[in-house]
């Protein structure tokens, strides 16, 4: 409900004499943590996105500064006047003075309703579980990588000739059901994409671990995907990270974690090769599995995942500044160098989260278990004689016989 800026019961309290006073109370009204004004008095953009966030004010977390102000006047129905913005994009105090009066009416109003509002971190955690569930239903069968790579291909999906396919794969299925969600942004920091912008900015990342590397017959439980999904996993470009923290008050990253499996990857190489070559040809003759290198800048070959097995969704959250800086200090978030570029220039370095530390510490706000691998793995066998390439291409007993063992047994 739209408050009239000049028609607040907001009692004889008078205003803070400072503009560091102005956004502190701001921040307190709309539960959010508390931070300081920046050299020359600088309000930070996260204290009007407080109150945007607090007050379900219908507005781009894109929008500049001076957008911002505006969209709040006119959602309080408060009267504009040229003196609320200055130049560089600054608000002015009269702006911010203008709001909290606006946001104690509104704070009264809730408390005479008897709502009580939840703190920003809370609201977090509450956007993370909802985002987890939504993603979950999507996530729940094993990815072979073929089809991933081709129904990527077929739906117009750029990313589609990608190597590391499981993450665009994950992208691909996840960004249409985000923006779906009420209120869905997404936000563009220096040439840094985020995925997802609401109570928090969210991005989306998956990180795999190789099925030969899972210890052997052992119940699954979340314990024991906690001492999985340990390494290190790159994060974003460190000078939008920051950036992002400074505007919108935190940074989230929403994890799939996954099992990845690689038995008859040089099939999978040539399969690959040839689709890419030509994707409308459909692939249905013989190949040889030659042995097609994936080379990287470094010079080394690796293996393709040719399989891809959704375990757990997790949600890592750094709200505000001070836990921000909290986790790099803790080792949660480590400097990350990138190679050069195919040009040979050098890349900004980028985070990386040490998820292991991140569960320790805390920053991790939800989780949502999604295959348990036994199964998974039964699935995928089920499934041989695979055809690659017009070839059978038997799974080893070895390699399952253990997870089948264990999942009938448990």
């Amino acid at each position: 409900m739209s408050v009239g800026a000049n028609d607040q019961n907001t009692g004889t309290t008078p205003l803070p004499g400072t503009k560091n006073g102005l956004v502190h109370e701001i921040y307190d009204l709309t539960g959010s943590p508390r931070e300081d004004v920046g050299p020359g008095s600088t309000e930070k953009k996260s204290v009007l996105l407080s109150v945007v966030r607090a007050c379900d004010i219908d507005a781009n977390v894109s929008s500049t500064k001076h957008e911002l102000v505006r969209i709040i006047c006119d959602h309080f129905g408060i009267a504009w006047s040229n003196e609320f913005v200055s130049r560089g994009q600054t608000v002015t105090a009269k702006a911010l003075s203008a709001i909290l009066l606006a946001l104690r009416s509104w704070s009264a109003q809730q408390q005479e309703q008897g709502i009580v509002r939840a703190s920003y971190g809370e609201r977090v955690h509450a956007e993370a579980t909802m985002i987890l569930q939504c993603l979950a239903s999507e996530l729940s069968t094993s990815w072979d990588g073929r089809q991933c790579i081709a129904q990527m291909y077929r739906e117009g999906s750029s990313q589609w000739r990608q190597t590391e396919w499981p993450g665009f794969f994950f992208e691909h299925k996840a960004l249409p059901i985000l923006q779906a969600l009420p209120g869905s942004r997404d936000v563009m920091i220096d040439n840094t994409h985020f995925d997802y912008a609401r109570q928090l900015v969210w991005d989306l990342k998956t990180h795999a671990e190789s099925i030969d590397d899972m210890p052997l017959g052992m119940q699954w439980s979340e314990e024991l995907s906690d001492g999985i999904f340990t390494a290190p996993t790159p994060l974003n470009d460190q000078g939008a990270m920051r950036q992002c923290v400074t505007d919108y008050q935190g940074i989230g990253f929403i994890v799939l974690n996954g099992l990845a499996v690689f038995k008859a990857h040089e099939s999978f190489k040539a399969w690959r090769k040839a689709f890419v070559a030509d994707p409308q040809r459909q692939i249905t003759d013989p190949v040889p599995a030659l042995r097609v290198k994936s080379t990287s800048l470094s010079g080394r070959s690796r293996k393709l995942k040719v399989h891809f097995i959704p375990t757990v969704l997790e949600a890592f959250a750094f709200v505000g500044e001070d836990s921000f800086a909290r986790a790099q200090e803790l080792g949660v978030l480590t400097t990350f160098h990138q190679g050069r570029q195919q040009s040979g220039a050098v890349r900004e370095p980028k985070f990386n989260l040490h998820m292991g530390r991140a569960r320790q510490h805390g920053f991790r706000v939800a989780t949502h278990q999604l295959m348990d691998p036994h199964v998974a793995l039964d699935t995928v066998n089920q499934a041989s004689p695979i055809v690659i390439l017009g070839e059978n291409v038997s799974h080893p007993d070895d390699l399952f016989s253990t997870f089948q063992s264990s999942n009938h047994n448990a």
